[in-house]
């Protein structure tokens, strides 16, 4: 497909759909006196009106399915007397004889868990226990129905459905369901991956709309979680085969959450919990040096709550709020093997034979804190129209404290070594302690309104959505540099007992052969410091209408069309401001110790450490600025760290939806047109006769795309209970900020052999056609047993290359002085459209409610990458494998939930062509345990990470020695969190 020619592509579709719905009007049906039935559904054990429960027409192709609200409607049904069959997940089917009169609309409710007639008999009144063990199957049959029905291939999880996660993150619900694995910075879930896909294309929507992320100030677009939480969401849906009506770009799949209604329910429903959280590192009571200077308390604590209110049939109204507190650490050892992963320029040693040629050990503490709140209201104008319009705002704070302390023997060869040893050149190795404090924070908000109208012909729906999403880092406005670096230089290093994570000891001799102190810091030399402030902000705005027209055909069919633009606003702003020290030995002369930390067990077993103060060395900044050299490229960077982005995503659908052989056969058909107009601007660096000027924003680009996406969903009830679904698709991965964004680094022209760095603007965006089979069985209860396969094929892949320039080639990119660049030999750094991929993979998909209180759950994704090594298929995991067991009874839920992340394959290594960065696999075990003292006051305790196995970080190619593949490891430790909840 010729992303920038979609005029052939759209007219074939719309040929197709017109010949679709030519074929399914075949029949007129003849007129007759028909009437309306509308309703609602209710599970009478819950309180909660159920969506998604399919309600047909006996003896007719009349079928509906209820709303998010739990009504239906049906039109056209004959005049006389009709039987309704209701059916939703795990439940017995209700049936209701209605009386139809010609005109005119007759209203029949349906309970489950009724005594009587369902569409009026008196509600059984259970034992309060009884509805609240009942909470985590009816979870379960919620999101089991919701895949049941749903038109295409998703997965569906429901908030309680696999615990208690107060601190609120949504990765922690989704890590579960097949196909999905998610990336941890730290101990906290950062964000989604779908089918081995990386996260910047997997598209994040509420309620199906974009939603902000200003994503740790990079210029990726990758959807970050810290800044929002599942405490204003119903439910969330991942979905791996797109229909028309959502956006094309999700090369892996989308994930949309799913925003409370208070019409969910038929009474006011009032959730709470309060609880505390701690770190199995971090078990003392009372308070404890760090995270930062002082002791502070390590035992955090947390609440949320839940309000709905039906206030009447016409207006409801929600309300959520959270705040979650969390100290973890991050132990960290990082041994650098040269030249397996490692930047030494060293070059006489082979891969085979490696040497520890640097080593750092890392004390990280965070502290992690979150404010939520949410709310919605839903307003029925009339019968046939509702207004709703849902808001929330998520504030994310999180000051973090690296302190490190590394060895190298220098970038030179050794004078021996081998796996348990390395004998340094003589002064020239080095110490070095390091820090990296800082103080990340920002605020995302989302606010919607929506107007559905639903009448007996046309379904007209029409929304808006703004979406702003703030990130900062500061240093200096907190009172401390970022990095203060101290050194000892000329030193000889030896490493002795080296085993698989460390050496088991650190030797350092100065220039006359004395031994040094490595671990104290007044033994150092203040070098240099560092700020890094960043600020950044991302804004979405958003609107879109769509309309469904329901046809009088014998095969029933319904055609959907609509359009939505969406603006993008992205402004980065991230720098460095780097100084050299040039007073007196400040180590010595001056107070820099941090004597609370100080006293600190360091990780690893080390020996106790004399951390610095970095409060301290800004002070002396601010004493005595004429001590701190500023770097001539402070200026420069804060240049280069500027970058805008506009961009405006306009798209137009339109979609069948066709049943066919007695509702057996669903067909849901089209095509999404979508054009992207891209405007950037960025720096521009320019050298020329010895002068180098750098232009803020100087850079600047436009680009326009467009195509057509079409797509098939085809699903075939074999039985009520045994499905096929078969989906085709073709979706969009657009490129990165920084692909956009342009950035020129254009070197002196009349000096040889220099490398010109230029970002490729004109790339392509990354293509993927997507196959899909599932085979699903749903067990009579609640429970489906599912396989699928799916292949994904992708064009047009990114990926980095270094060619000798061409007179051809600098013209094509803009490159002034292309003659000369030529004659001097000059080399072309940029991106390109690297070739083509596919992923091919296979899935397994369990869960059940067993009986006797017993559920279980297992699923697992193997996939099988090929392609090109030029195309970036950074946090590739080929293999997911997720199990769990739950028990729930009169006074007792309990709840283990096993998650394996196969291992996840990153950036290649240039040493080696078959040598890439890797994340070894892992095992995360979850618990839930709540005991309910009554339905309004339960206890419960909870635990994430239990395993407490490392994060290892590897690096190693086909000749790579196994005791020198580690490169870090990295461990945060369990985390658990205890407290009170209940309903009322």
């Amino acid at each position: 497909m010729n992303p920038t020619r979609p005029t052939n592509v759209v007219r074939r579709c719309c040929i197709a759909l017109a010949a679709i719905v030519c074929l399914a009007s075949a029949a007129l049906a003849q007129p007759t006196a028909t009437g309306n039935i509308q309703g609602r559904v209710l599970n009478a054990s819950t309180g909660n009106y159920l969506n998604n429960a399919r309600v047909t027409v006996e003896g007719t192709n009349l079928e509906t399915f209820t709303n998010q609200y739990g009504e239906y409607r049906l039109f056209g049904v004959p005049a006389g007397t009709a039987k309704l069959d209701v059916f939703y997940t795990g439940q017995p089917q209700q049936t209701a004889t209605v009386t139809v009169t010609s005109g005119h609309t007759t209203t029949s409710d349906v309970t489950f868990g009724s005594e009587a007639n369902p569409s009026g008999g008196k509600i059984v009144q259970l034992d309060q226990f009884v509805v609240a063990s009942q909470k985590d199957t009816d979870q379960k049959s919620i999101a089991i129905n919701e895949q049941r029905f749903a038109p295409n291939i998703k997965a569906v999880v429901s908030t309680d459905q696999f615990g208690d996660v107060p601190e609120g993150n949504i990765g922690e619900f989704v890590k579960f369901l097949p196909g999905v694995a998610v990336d941890y910075v730290a101990a906290d879930v950062r964000n989604i991956m779908l089918r081995g896909i990386s996260p910047q294309y997997t598209a994040v929507t509420s309620d199906n709309l974009p939603m902000a992320s200003a994503a740790s100030s990079s210029a990726s677009r990758v959807f970050e979680l810290e800044q929002v939480s599942i405490n204003n969401v119903s439910r969330t849906e991942v979905v791996f085969s797109r229909t028309p009506d959502l956006p094309a770009a999700a090369l892996g799949g989308s994930v949309n959450l799913v925003s409370r209604s208070a019409f969910e329910y038929n009474h006011p429903v009032f959730k709470y919990r309060a609880f505390g959280a701690m770190n199995s590192y971090y078990k003392q009571l009372g308070e404890s040096p760090g995270p930062g200077l002082g002791r502070t308390g390590k035992i955090m604590t947390g609440a949320d709550f839940t309000y709905a209110n039906p206030v009447n049939n016409v207006f409801g109204y929600t309300v959520s709020f959270l705040t979650s507190h969390t100290r973890n650490p991050q132990y960290r050892t990082n041994p650098q093997w040269a030249p397996n992963g490692t930047n030494s320029n060293t070059s006489k040693v082979s891969a085979a034979n490696p040497f520890l040629e640097k080593y750092q050990v890392q004390d990280g503490p965070k502290t992690n804190t979150r404010y939520s709140f949410g709310g919605t209201a839903d307003w029925k104008i009339t019968p046939d129209n509702v207004l709703s319009f849902t808001a929330q705002d998520n504030y994310y704070d999180a000051p973090f404290y690296n302190r490190n302390l590394t060895f190298d023997t220098g970038a030179v060869t050794p004078v021996a070594w081998d796996r348990t040893q390395t004998q340094g050149a003589v002064g020239k190795g080095s110490a070095q302690f390091g820090t990296s404090w800082r103080h990340k924070f920002g605020v995302t908000y989302n606010a919607g309104l929506k107007l559905v109208h639903t009448g007996p012909i046309w379904r007209i729906d029409g929304e808006v959505q703004y979406s702003h999403a703030t990130n900062h880092y500061q240093d200096s406005r907190g009172g401390y540099f970022e990095g203060v670096t101290y050194k000892l230089s000329n030193l000889t290093v030896d490493y002795r007992g080296i085993n698989s994570i460390k050496p088991g000891g650190v030797i350092l001799t100065d220039k006359n052969g004395n031994n040094v102190n490595p671990y104290d810091i007044r033994n150092y030399t203040l070098t240099g410091t560092e700020f890094s402030p960043a600020d950044s902000s991302d804004l979405f705005k958003s609107a879109g209408v769509n309309a469904r027209r329901s046809l009088d055909f014998r095969l029933p069919t319904h055609l959907q069309f609509g359009a939505e633009v969406t603006q993008e606003l992205r402004d980065i702003r991230a720098f460095k401001n780097t100084f050299s020290f040039v007073g007196p030995n400040a180590a010595t002369t001056y107070n820099l110790v941090d004597p609370i930390y100080s006293s600190v067990t360091p990780p690893y077993d080390f020996p106790q450490i004399t951390w610095g103060n970095n409060v301290a060395a800004y002070d002396l900044y601010r004493t005595h600025p004429e001590y701190f050299t500023a770097s001539p490229s402070n200026r420069t960077n804060e240049i280069n760290g500027s970058l805008f982005l506009q961009e405006r995503i306009s798209a137009a659908y339109a979609m069948g939806d066709t049943r066919m052989l007695s509702n057996r056969l669903r067909a849901v058909y089209g095509i999404r047109f979508e054009q992207t107009e891209d405007e950037g601007s960025g720096p521009l660096t320019q050298t020329s006769g010895g002068t180098t000027a750098h232009i803020y924003r100087g850079a600047h680009a436009t680009k326009r795309y467009s195509a057509g996406y079409p797509s098939v969903d085809l699903t075939y009830n074999f039985t009520d209970n045994l499905i096929l679904r078969l989906a085709y698709e073709k979706s969009i991965g657009r490129p990165n900020l920084n692909y956009i964004i342009p950035n020129y680094s254009l070197p002196d022209p009349t000096l040889p052999d220099q490398i010109i760095t230029v970002t490729n603007t004109s790339l392509a965006p990354e293509q993927a056609t997507g196959y899909d089979a599932s085979l699903e069985y749903y067990f009579r209860k609640s429970g489906v047993l599912a396989v699928s396969a799916f292949r994904k094929d992708f064009s047009n892949f990114f990926g980095s290359l270094t060619v000798p320039a061409t007179v051809a080639l600098l013209n094509q990119y803009g490159v002034p002085d292309a003659q000369q660049y030529v004659d001097q030999g000059a080399q072309l750094k940029t991106t390109l459209n690297a070739g083509d991929a596919r992923v091919t993979g296979y899935g397994f998909n369990y869960q059940q409610t067993i009986g006797w209180g017993i559920g279980a759950f297992a699923n697992a994704t193997i996939l099988h990458l090929q392609g090109s090594r030029l195309a970036d298929f950074t946090n590739f995991i080929s293999k997911t494998i997720n199990w769990g067991l739950s028990y729930d009874n009169r006074r007792i839920s309990a709840k283990l939930n096993w998650n394996y992340r196969g291992r996840e394959r990153m950036g290649a290594l240039g040493y080696d062509p078959s040598a890439y960065e890797y994340f070894k696999p892992r095992l995360y075990l979850d618990a839930n345990l709540e005991y309910r003292i009554s339905n309004h006051l339960g206890l419960f305790i909870n635990g994430r990470n239990l395993t407490n196995v490392p994060q290892d970080d590897q690096r190693y190619g086909a000749s790579t020695p196994v005791y020198a593949q580690l490169y870090r490891r990295e461990m945060f430790g369990a985390v658990y969190t205890f407290g009170v909840k209940g309903t009322f």
